[in-house]
């Protein structure tokens, strides 16, 4: 029932009927997620405090809660690389992370929740399958939260491509073939 976005002084909120937009959390963050039935929030911290390595990964629950350490902390750095994508699958049980890296784009899923009650460990996905690409791809779930669209360019190829993705059986299969 809520729309979140991401600006330079926070995460906002409004009503998907419209209305106006209230500050949900202020800080300075990338990318954000709810989940599918609005419970939680995950937010990726872009450069918090300067010069300090920290946890990158918060979960803010419900929506607009102090947000606490996604856990385990996987992603401690000291600022951080763009742009980095983050959703939820359409079960809720799996967040899907995309982001830079200084060896190249990386896509990690993500149990949800975390934490003691988390079902399965943080994995990297597609480590030999995105290679050249120089930017993380963007992508979207299928509701059956086993798919998903990626778009990503690859070299000799320019213009970014829609590619399938199986992301238990880590199959990439090319959608379009050109611009």
């Amino acid at each position: 029932t809520r729309l979140y976005y991401v600006t330079n002084t926070g995460v906002w909120s409004m009503s998907r009927a419209g209305g106006e937009a209230a500050l949900i959390l202020k800080g300075d963050y990338e990318d954000a997620t709810p989940s599918p039935d609005g419970k939680a929030l995950v937010l990726w911290l872009s450069l918090g405090e300067k010069h300090q390595k920290e946890p990158k990964l918060w979960v803010s629950s419900p929506p607009g809660a102090p947000p606490r350490k996604y856990e385990p902390v996987l992603f401690e750095e000291e600022g951080s690389f763009s742009p980095v994508y983050l959703r939820f699958a359409p079960d809720g049980r799996k967040i899907l992370l995309a982001l830079p890296s200084a060896m190249g784009p990386e896509i990690w899923l993500l149990p949800f929740p975390d934490g003691a009650s988390a079902q399965g460990k943080a994995r990297r996905l597609f480590t030999s399958m995105l290679p050249g690409a120089e930017w993380p791809p963007s992508f979207s779930w299928m509701p059956d939260s086993r798919h998903l669209v990626m778009s990503f360019a690859t070299p000799g190829h320019p213009q970014p491509q829609l590619w399938m993705a199986h992301v238990e059986d880590q199959d990439l299969d090319a959608l379009t073939a050109d611009a």
